[in-house]
């Protein structure tokens, strides 16, 4: 009879590297940060597109205030047929909730979101600049 159980030993060596890669944050020279997001500036505002294949759209949370924009949702692993395991496993699944300071104020009333092909997509507006005003000045 063996010392050690072969399968578990290598399940116990791919928890452990999981582990390390998140404590590393790196995999293969890429950020493990989920979801992979673009933000750019366009002139009317910015906008966010941001890599959610295989999310339903219904479980998807945005929020915006002011300054600040927070995407959170979660991704489900799929059943495994019984007596089946990975192999190798690299997709993330979990809940996540990703916060990003925007620098100008955003126009919480004007943000539009899509989403399509996995990819959801918002446009945030920026809140309209204030003006010069003409103040009337009262005498008593």
């Amino acid at each position: 009879m063996p010392l050690f159980d072969r399968n578990r030993l290598f399940e116990e060596l791919e928890q452990m590297q999981r582990q390390m890669e998140r404590l590393s944050g790196q995999v293969a020279g890429r950020s493990r940060v989920y979801p992979p997001i673009n933000i750019y500036d366009a002139m009317e505002g910015y906008h966010l597109r941001v890599e959610l294949p295989g999310i339903d759209p219904d479980t998807l949370d945005v929020t915006v205030t002011r300054n600040e924009v927070v995407l959170a949702g979660e991704r489900v692993a799929p059943e495994l047929p019984d007596g089946a395991r990975y192999h190798r496993r690299e997709r993330d699944f979990g809940t996540f909730s990703r916060a990003f300071a925007m620098p100008d104020n955003i126009d919480p009333e004007r943000v539009k979101a899509s989403y399509r092909d996995g990819v959801l997509d918002v446009t945030l507006a920026r809140q309209p600049e204030a003006g010069p005003r003409k103040v009337a000045i009262t005498t008593d």
